[in-house]
């Protein structure tokens, strides 16, 4: 298999996860689910700085990842490497499956800003949300390790095992806003997973 084919693949299957996103935030409204004033002064701060520093730590580890030497796979049979990538497509639609199930299912009721704006009336528990409190970041790491996979390179694998640290400390700053604004929100953590 041809890197350019594996890298291209790759980089279409992220570009049609931003394109999902692009849409679904697209019809947001300027009021997600009828709520204007909810947020505090205390959460938006939280919520910027929480961007700021996932940010920085997104950027370090992609240094980290590029400076130290990490070998790739080596892959010396041809089934061998078409096994990685057919598996690594196979994740990778998965992710991209439930990346828009999860978004979709919000709709309206998803806002960038930490899921601050949600509707108090209306906690989402269908669809993925049943099982999952987050299915839409656990798409994103599912999309990541996918990647690594169907390309067959270390360092993406790497560069995603050093990305859920931060991943989990954004779940955990969110779920404390959601906390917050939904009273039954502690149950829901009970009979659900965070990620898998």
């Amino acid at each position: 298999m041809s890197p350019a084919i594996e890298w291209s693949l790759m980089v279409g299957g992220w570009t049609v996860i931003f394109i999902i996103y692009l849409i679904t935030r697209y019809k947001i409204t300027s009021k997600a689910c009828g709520i204007y004033g909810m947020e505090t002064n205390e959460m938006l701060k939280e919520n910027m700085l929480a961007n700021i520093i996932f940010i920085f730590y997104f950027l370090a580890a992609g240094v980290v990842v590029h400076v130290i030497l990490i070998p790739d796979f080596i892959q010396y049979e041809f089934f061998a490497h078409y096994f990685h990538f057919v598996l690594g497509i196979i994740i990778f639609s998965i992710a991209t499956w439930l990346y828009a199930v999860s978004r979709i299912t919000l709709g309206k009721c998803w806002t960038p800003r930490g899921e601050l704006l949600r509707d108090p009336s209306k906690l989402e528990k269908s669809g993925a949300y049943a099982v999952i409190r987050h299915p839409s970041y656990s798409a994103l790491i599912l999309a990541g390790f996918a990647s690594g996979i169907m390309i067959a390179t270390s360092r993406v694998l790497f560069f995603m095992i050093l990305m859920i640290p931060i991943i989990y400390w954004r779940v955990k700053i969110e779920e404390h806003h959601l906390e917050q604004i939904f009273p039954e929100y502690k149950d829901y953590k009970k009979k659900t997973r965070m990620f898998f």
